[in-house]
């Protein structure tokens, strides 16, 4: 099962519409996907979304490694941070680092594994880096070895337990995006970008971004837009119709016509290729979930052939730009194959994949595979063989 988005897995970067065919690859990686992080400066109209397509990453990843605020913060043009191929690896001044600076400027590897580093811009002061990465003045002084408040352009400092932070800080973004939708809202008579964006809590920028706006453009009445990542009630995704009882929605499922499980695993299949994820590896998880029965719901409400939560489906499906019904079949297939295809671009290997569909990529990679986690992985593993030998 799938865990759910608001936990400690990482949730998938899905592209708009408009970026679809940017994502969708294969299952292996571009050679930047696996290069060595270093320096990048931020051009002129780059953003968080292009950089991770073009760089063969995640939004996630790069906001993890650069300590960013979140997955909406917006980049200055002429700052320099990590990404896959950069030019000078390993002296960025957001990378993770364990590097800790002294007073005299001089480097020693002593912190913990949860400390983050920053290197010192121009004005930059001790005060003001601490507040931005959240901790005292004191304690990063202490970390770092300061006997006062003097630093310079260019002096890596330690942030303590910088990198827990940022995965903190993460990690309640996505709980956030998870409580969030995309609605189609209808422009009234006198709405502007400013009233729209009030209205439903959401950045101007963010309306002119999912609806390709250039930021001159003048709406008209009866116009529809699409509002991405709002808490304001609009037209409620499919996953959230669900019931939120196993027994209510089993039931439901078990009145409907729904595919054979040949069907079912031919419909896995195509929608693997679609989405650039190996078909094999969609259809041996799928095996492993449910058997390829769209009847199957468990006691936590995973539902469908790819059990997939309701959760997880209203999250995807502000991603998507479509309304994901999980009681659907070819909509719970695409929910859980575009998890897999996250996960394929994010994780180490194969059974890293697996593993993190099961039990969350965060959890795998802070804990190591759960003993059912790794009967997990065999599983799927014989079933992949299994289905490649048919």
């Amino acid at each position: 099962m799938p865990i759910p988005l608001v936990g400690p897995a990482i949730s998938p970067t899905l592209p708009y519409p408009e970026t679809l065919a940017a994502h969708v690859r294969g299952p292996a990686r571009s050679a930047q996907s696996t290069a060595r992080w270093g320096r990048y400066v931020v051009q002129p109209g780059d953003t968080l979304l292009a950089l991770a397509i073009s760089r063969g990453t995640s939004v996630e990843e790069i906001v993890a490694r650069n300590m960013l605020g979140s997955a909406d913060s917006v980049l200055r043009a002429g700052r320099a941070i990590a990404l896959p191929g950069g030019t000078l690896a390993g002296h960025t001044g957001h990378a993770s680092g364990g590097q800790r600076a002294t007073g005299s400027g001089s480097t020693s590897s002593s912190g913990s594994p949860g400390d983050g580093s920053h290197v010192v811009r121009p004005g930059q002061t001790l005060s003001g880096i601490a507040a931005r990465h959240g901790v005292s003045t004191t304690a990063l002084a202490a970390a770092n070895g300061l006997d006062g408040e003097t630093i310079r352009p260019g002096q890596r400092l330690t942030i303590p337990q910088g990198r827990a932070l940022a995965r903190e800080r993460t990690t309640s973004a996505r709980a956030q995006a998870a409580g969030t939708r995309t609605v189609i809202a209808t422009v009234r008579p006198g709405d502007g970008l400013a009233r729209l964006a009030q209205r439903y809590g959401v950045s101007r920028a963010s309306i002119l971004k999912a609806n390709n706006l250039s930021p001159g453009t003048m709406l008209r009445a009866g116009q529809e837009l699409r509002i991405v990542g709002t808490r304001v009630a609009g037209r409620a995704p499919a996953s959230e119709r669900l019931s939120r009882s196993s027994e209510v929605n089993r039931a439901h499922l078990h009145r409907q016509d729904v595919p054979t499980r040949t069907q079912a695993r031919r419909l896995i299949a195509a929608e693997a290729r679609r989405q650039g994820v190996d078909p094999t590896l969609a259809v041996a998880v799928a095996y492993q979930e449910s058997g390829w029965s769209q009847r199957a719901v468990s006691h936590k409400n995973a539902i469908g052939v790819m059990q997939c939560l309701p959760s997880t489906a209203g999250w995807v499906s502000g991603h998507v730009g479509r309304d994901l019904d999980l009681l659907d079949t070819r909509d719970n297939v695409t929910c859980g194959v575009a998890l897999l295809r996250s996960l394929t671009r994010s994780a180490r290997d194969l059974d890293e994949v697996i593993g993190a569909y099961y039990q969350g990529l965060t959890s795998v990679r802070a804990n190591g595979y759960y003993a059912d986690t790794t009967r997990y992985v065999a599983n799927v593993r014989a079933h992949m063989e299994r289905l490649a030998d048919s």
